[in-house]
């Protein structure tokens, strides 16, 4: 995922919009798979499950904790202590969540009385740790999805309001959410709420789900196999259902895990410790997380889009600290461009012995560019400076395979402010031969016209000698009287431009959507894909089939 939920995340991701984008989590945790310690009284089930019962009719129900009292709704998430301690906001109690080992440690709260609803979701949360998050976690035909619902920025000793919204599909289950951070510093939370935004609709009874015929469905990649790539992003758990992962390999050729190419899932903290001995200028990569879903890759010929070696989100915060210490200091330039140069190194050649020519592609930098066009004031830019971009697509050139495209990515990367500060920063990257390409994220709303977006790529192209890739197509379904209709029409024309761009010259290599379906999206309230929870296809996907055909 994303750090778009960022923007809310985000997931974010993330972005996520970014956010993303969504967040990395651990497969399938169950709050009951946690070693839970608290030292305050728990509460009945029923109370957990279902707060504040009798508000539901009129108002629906409430989730609420200021943990003055002797209890609180709040469940252990991994192997982690919950104490209600002084410090609270305004004199008052709050939960110390400590004993955290993973970012993903925190606190859950069971959220199932909002099935199908809008929640919004307040905190106020005080870590040392840089990012805060609020997060949702939920099953859909046995694969769990982790999303962010927003963020703040931590790192001080007041207490950071987060809030967001988000919209809760109908078809999902053990729905869950929760309080984490981008570091295992512990977390401070008070007031916390998570309460229905609109009306409440109280949750129907599950039904059993059938899945859609899919033999019937055109191929997407087939069609376009002579304009370009047709993608999709996938996690481990999508591939290992079988209606999914049938859908996957009858529509794409090309895929980009969703989370387990990113900093956090592939940087070994444990190891890197255990190698202090030797400086501390090596941090340890492991891969092992990626290994099902790049080996499904290559079982059924597609390729491979690497997604991401340095952003600013899903990075965890001690690869930047002396001796990997965050309470100490931050690195200085040189030691962390020793470091960048062990990471790319390590991360080009196990791809190259490991899986020759998978990769076609690899997003080398994420998101370094704010809406404002300003640089982002990332731990990268505070160690190594204000040309990091450059030092680091010069050590990724030094180390990829010749088989292998460096890209710069980004969301909003239409935008006229952005695109200038991208293209400004871009530049002496690619007059150096160090990039080549740009991959526009495609989270998009129909108020965007497709025309506009095909411009800003062909812009890249024309300013910079590279190619484009379109990398995490999504588009919201908007208000309006035919919601799903209005978005199929948008789908259609957008890949109407993409292919009238490519017949022109426009060297956009590939085109890639954010998930398989709406269910699993990171905006899944915003039904923004092709296909519905049950793998029917909706009008976007048979609108993209007829783009590709000519036909209206």
């Amino acid at each position: 995922m994303k750090n778009q939920l960022l923007k809310a995340f985000l997931i974010t991701c993330v972005c996520s919009l970014m956010l993303a984008g969504c967040g990395q989590k651990a497969d399938n945790i169950k709050p009951q798979d946690a070693d839970v310690k608290t030292e305050v009284s728990d509460e009945s089930t029923e109370d957990k499950t279902n707060p504040n019962s009798e508000a539901e009719e009129e108002e629906g129900p409430v989730v609420s904790d200021n943990y003055d009292g002797d209890s609180h709704h709040a469940i252990a998430r991994g192997p982690v202590v919950l104490s209600v301690v002084d410090g609270g906001t305004e004199d008052s109690k709050a939960l110390l969540i400590s004993g955290r080992t993973d970012s993903w440690n925190g606190a859950n709260y069971d959220c199932n009385v909002f099935r199908g609803n809008k929640i919004r979701v307040n905190a106020n949360i005080k870590s040392t740790a840089k990012t805060l998050r609020v997060s949702i976690q939920y099953d859909v035909d046995g694969i769990t999805a982790y999303n962010w619902i927003a963020s703040g920025t931590g790192g001080t000793d007041n207490y950071t309001f987060v809030t967001g919204t988000y919209d809760i599909p109908a078809d999902v289950e053990n729905i869950y959410v929760y309080v984490e951070s981008d570091s295992t510093d512990d977390l401070y939370i008070d007031d916390f709420v998570v309460k229905v935004e609109g009306k409440y609709v109280k949750p129907a009874a599950m039904q059993e789900k059938v899945m859609a015929d899919i033999s019937g469905y055109a191929s997407l990649k087939d069609i376009y196999q002579d304009d370009f790539y047709m993608g999709v992003c996938i996690n481990p758990a999508v591939i290992e259902n079988e209606a999914y992962a049938e859908l996957v390999k009858k529509e794409f050729n090309s895929v980009t895990m969703e989370n387990n190419l990113k900093p956090e899932a592939i940087l070994d903290k444990r190891a890197s410790l255990e190698d202090l001995e030797n400086g501390g200028t090596h941090f340890v990569v492991n891969m092992d997380a990626a290994a099902s879903e790049l080996d499904f890759a290559v079982q059924n010929g597609m390729k491979v889009r690497g997604h991401t070696l340095i952003w600013h989100s899903q990075t965890p915060d001690w690869i930047f600290y002396v001796n990997y210490d965050t309470s100490g200091e931050l690195a200085d330039r040189e030691l962390m461009l020793t470091r960048v140069d062990h990471y790319m190194k390590d991360v080009f050649t196990w791809a190259d012995e490991n899986y020759p020519n998978l990769f076609y592609a690899w997003d080398v930098v994420n998101e370094a560019i704010e809406d404002n066009g300003e640089m982002r004031d990332s731990l990268w830019r505070q160690t190594i400076g204000d040309d990091y971009l450059e030092q680091v697509f010069a050590i990724a050139r030094k180390y990829a395979p010749e088989y292998i495209k460096l890209f710069y990515n980004d969301y909003n990367a239409f935008q006229s402010t952005k695109q200038n500060a991208i293209i400004q920063v871009l530049t002496p990257i690619a007059e150096a031969g160090n990039l080549d390409g740009v991959g526009m994220q495609g989270h998009l709303y129909t108020g965007e016209t497709p025309e506009h977006f095909v411009q800003a790529a062909t812009r890249y192209t024309e300013k910079l000698g590279v190619v484009v890739h379109i990398t995490e197509i999504d588009v919201e379904e908007p208000a309006a009287t035919s919601p799903e209709g209005e978005q199929g029409k948008y789908y259609g024309q957008l890949f109407r431009e993409l292919k009238k761009a490519k017949a022109n010259g426009v060297p956009i290599e590939s085109v890639s959507i954010w998930g398989l379906t709406d269910s699993l999206s990171w905006k899944a309230g915003n039904k923004p894909l092709l296909f519905h929870g049950d793998l029917s296809a909706k009008q976007a996907f048979y609108e993209i089939v007829a783009a590709g055909k000519n036909n209206e």
